[in-house]
């Protein structure tokens, strides 16, 4: 019988986090925004909209489709830019208590570079800077994850700034487990698994020409793709961090993540549907976890791992 509240705290690299619950770059906002649905420090962090170190208007409307498995976006990174963020919009995540992980862009070496440049001091809130590689909504723009050498090149760049770097890999590639080696060799400390998957929605009616939408898949349909990833990067990575990221929207996900190999999980496109989402996980998850006996969330992820042999 366990005595104490079990222990929901998970490390993540070199980093330990309050939970293994994120929410995931593209639908958390920029600062507090999520701060009117919950307690910001039940979560693991906050990863932010990606940016870069310039204001990015983004694509031209529509942006969003709803898919019979999820949802299209092309979006296109818009924001305000990365400096902005720095000077005001952070204050307001760590006065929530908010862990932080920003998320940056660029459309060449130089763009991180600078973005490099501009995290070198940043607050102790901020626990890791993920670098988003593969986000395939911008027409026409390359795709940094496609490419282990690009990959090991941007990775290198952040080696100044102190603060642990993920890699958000790309379903798009057949060679993602490549590329997270570069990855790796060249210092990150953990992989996010996975970017939206290329994709289209169209809509028809009898009153009007289609209307089409080229961008990136996510939610449910996602999951069995980010799940396989997950499973065959700890296959091959045995002390890398990895975040599994598609389709979360209950615990049973985020169980099925945590059991081949995440150590943290990103919930997306269920933010934008229900924003008390990833509260409720974490809530149903140490109840989860006292009914099954488990003291921890390592001792429940090392149980998994150990009947799947990773």
């Amino acid at each position: 019988m366990i005595l104490n509240t079990p222990d929901i705290t998970t490390k993540v690299g070199s980093i330990s986090l309050n939970s293994p619950l994120l929410l995931a770059s593209g639908t958390a906002g920029y600062a507090d925004e999520m701060a009117d649905f919950g307690s910001l420090d039940q979560l693991g962090a906050v990863v932010v909209k990606s940016l870069t170190c310039y204001p990015w208007p983004g694509n031209n409307a529509p942006r969003l489709m709803g898919v019979t498995c999820g949802m299209v976006n092309s979006v296109g990174l818009q924001g305000d830019g990365l400096q902005r963020f720095l000077e005001k919009e952070l204050k307001k995540l760590i006065s929530k208590k908010a862990n932080v992980i920003i998320s940056v862009w660029g459309q060449s070496i130089e763009d991180f570079q600078t973005c490099a440049d501009l995290l070198k001091d940043t607050a102790k809130e901020v626990l890791a800077v993920e670098l988003n590689l593969s986000c395939p909504n911008l027409a026409q723009k390359q795709i940094f994850a496609h490419d282990p050498e690009l990959t090991a090149k941007i990775v290198s760049i952040f080696s100044s700034i102190n603060k642990p770097i993920w890699a958000k890999l790309s379903p798009n590639s057949d060679n993602y487990i490549e590329v997270a080696k570069k990855a790796v060799d060249s210092g990150a400390d953990a992989i996010s698994a996975f970017n939206t998957l290329s994709g289209m929605a169209i809509e028809i009616d009898d009153k009007s020409q289609p209307k089409i939408l080229l961008g990136g898949l996510s939610g449910k349909a996602l999951k069995p793709v980010s799940l396989r990833g997950v499973y065959l990067l700890r296959k091959e990575f045995k002390q890398t961090g990895i975040i599994g990221i598609g389709g979360v929207s209950s615990l049973k996900d985020v169980l099925e993540y945590l059991a081949v190999g995440a150590d943290a999980v990103g919930i997306g496109t269920a933010n934008l549907i229900n924003p008390r989402i990833g509260f409720r996980i974490v809530k149903a998850l140490k109840k989860y976890l006292e009914k099954n006996k488990y003291e921890s969330i390592e001792d429940l992820k090392l149980s998994y791992r150990k009947s799947l042999g990773i």
